[in-house]
């Protein structure tokens, strides 16, 4: 059944949402800089916890996960400027074909996409605040252990809270990241409804109907790309230091530092890079699944032309390699998924004996 209808009881906007995408489809200098001064001053407290775990010794891996979490801070300062620099290719990416989906996205099932994906990440930054307004209640009130001042208890509470937050800051390039994705993945899911419609249909198909498909394909492809082109080197950046901080932040558990609060950071760092990499992941995913239903569709058609139509958009989907990759080299595909976390095991085995030798007896 085609879904041709639309629901007039709201619209759903399917550009890519939050502070940073907004930002660079607007131009808003105002946003961007602020972003850029949140991101500055979260490296810099950063800098000063840092400093201060440096003179603690004995704790190599908490000093190796501050000093990594800094790095990564800079990176996303430097992603932040490579992104503006980018805006009119980012804009490019978002203009490209829009014009002929802008209503087709207010059919009710992609509303409904759309509005669950941004609901589950708006579930995922209220825990990570949650967990942030807990961590820094636990500051306030070790501070009032030591002071027996309530003032002093609200005034750390405070203090702590606005620092937490700044180092939020890092989670509007994580929105960035899926809502981008979720757009290019509307696009695919649009797709997938109109060859579903004409897998339903009743009537005659004509070559017509399956060349509009198979063109409105090539030109997601091309969307993708364009998409791909721009995020080469900041999924290649956040996977680097996503996967290194994830491993040096289990070491620092594992070797009983800052429990239970680096337990539940360790559950929200992992939530970010699974969030990503479902979000990259699912792009090719819907591009693949493209195959089944146009191959049964060549089953229904008798006209020799719209066959060869078939052909040709099923050489298409076939020869495609949608998706993101990491500078063109790496595609973003479940087999990378499936090495990732290979990778990931076999680092958490060897963490044990790697603390008997680091650590003295």
């Amino acid at each position: 059944m085609c879904e041709s209808g639309l629901s007039i009881e709201f619209m759903v906007d399917h550009k890519p949402n939050g502070i940073l995408a907004h930002s660079l489809q607007t131009a808003s200098k105002t946003r961007l800089i602020l972003i850029q001064v949140g991101t500055l001053l979260s490296f810099l407290d950063s800098m000063y916890h840092y400093m201060h775990i440096k003179s603690v010794k004995g704790d190599i891996f908490l000093f190796l996960s501050f000093s990594w979490n800094n790095l990564h801070k800079v990176f996303y300062f430097f992603i932040g400027f490579y992104l503006i620099w980018k805006r009119s290719n980012y804009n490019e990416f978002i203009n490209y074909l829009d014009s002929e989906i802008s209503i087709r996205c207010q059919r009710p099932t992609i509303k409904k996409f759309i509005r669950k994906n941004r609901k589950f990440f708006s579930m995922y930054l209220i825990s990570y605040t949650l967990y942030l307004s807990m961590f820094s209640l636990y500051l306030a009130y070790h501070d009032y252990l030591k002071t027996k001042s309530l003032y002093q208890m609200a005034m750390t509470f405070a203090i702590e809270l606005c620092k937490a937050l700044l180092h939020m800051s890092n989670l509007v390039f994580v929105q960035f990241i899926v809502e981008s994705c979720l757009y290019a993945q509307v696009y695919f899911k649009i797709v997938h409804q109109d060859i579903n419609c004409l897998k339903s249909s009743t009537s005659h198909i004509n070559a017509e109907q399956i060349y509009k498909v198979r063109k409105f394909f090539c030109g997601l492809l091309e969307k993708t790309r364009k998409l791909d082109l721009l995020f080469g080197w900041v999924l290649l950046g956040f996977y680097s230091f996503c996967f290194l901080k994830l491993q040096l932040s289990l070491a620092v558990i594992i070797d009983g530092v800052g429990r239970p609060f680096r337990t539940m950071l360790f559950i929200c760092e992992s939530m970010t890079l699974i969030i990503v990499t479902y979000h990259v992941v699912y792009i090719s995913h819907l591009s693949d699944k493209c195959f089944d239903p146009v191959y049964s569709l060549s089953y229904k058609l008798n006209s020799l032309q719209a066959k060869n139509e078939v052909q040709l958009l099923l050489d298409h989907i076939g020869h495609s390699n949608a998706g993101l990759t990491l500078l063109k080299v790496v595609p973003i595909t479940p087999t990378f998924v499936t090495s990732i976390v290979s990778l990931t095991l076999t680092i958490v085995t060897a963490f044990p004996s790697l603390l008997e030798l680091i650590k003295p007896s």
